[in-house]
């Protein structure tokens, strides 16, 4: 009777070791090293490797274009940026006033809260500092899908003052 305890145990250590180790290393060298981050030097690159959802689109007199995707065990998340001139800027945002949503177009990410407990709506918390180098809150929300059934969230957002744009996707890989 003893034994048949004790090997229970035994197989329900192996179990768990063969479960936790690998997700115990992955997130390791998810944190120590970055490992399943990367950065892209070209859009032609980003597009290829990267997941999306929706791409917004890029102008071709944009600078300073900057592109990140993440992927984990169970999401996946595409930033990309980059910065338009003056007039550039306004076409571009007069491209989404159509689109608008009335409940946060243009609205600051900073104000954009969740009216019971005051928690942001938006991604805040996303590796935005990845490909740009101010706050994401003071960018101004141009289009937004939220996360609905938990599956994906997708946003474009802009610096009225830089004229920098980043688009911003996230999904749960099945």
């Amino acid at each position: 009777m003893k034994k048949k305890k004790k090997s229970k145990y035994t197989v329900i250590i192996i179990l768990l070791l063969i479960v936790l180790l690998p997700v115990g290393l992955r997130l390791y060298l998810k944190n120590k090293y970055h490992w399943g981050e990367w950065q892209y030097d070209s859009w032609d690159e980003f597009r290829n490797e990267a997941y999306f959802g929706i791409d917004y689109y890029m102008p071709e007199d944009s600078k300073d274009q900057k592109f990140y995707y993440s992927r984990d065990m169970l999401t996946s998340s595409s930033i990309y940026a980059f910065t338009l001139e003056k007039e550039s800027y306004d076409d571009y945002i007069a491209l989404y006033i159509a689109k608008r949503s009335e409940d946060w177009y243009l609205k600051r990410v900073e104000d954009v809260r969740d009216p019971y407990d005051n928690s942001y709506i938006l991604p805040v918390y996303a590796p935005f500092e990845k490909v740009i180098d101010d706050d994401i809150r003071d960018y101004q929300v141009l289009d937004y899908y939220p996360i609905g059934a938990g599956h994906s969230t997708q946003c474009l957002l802009a610096n009225p003052v830089t004229g920098r744009i980043v688009a911003y996707y996230w999904c749960c890989i099945h």
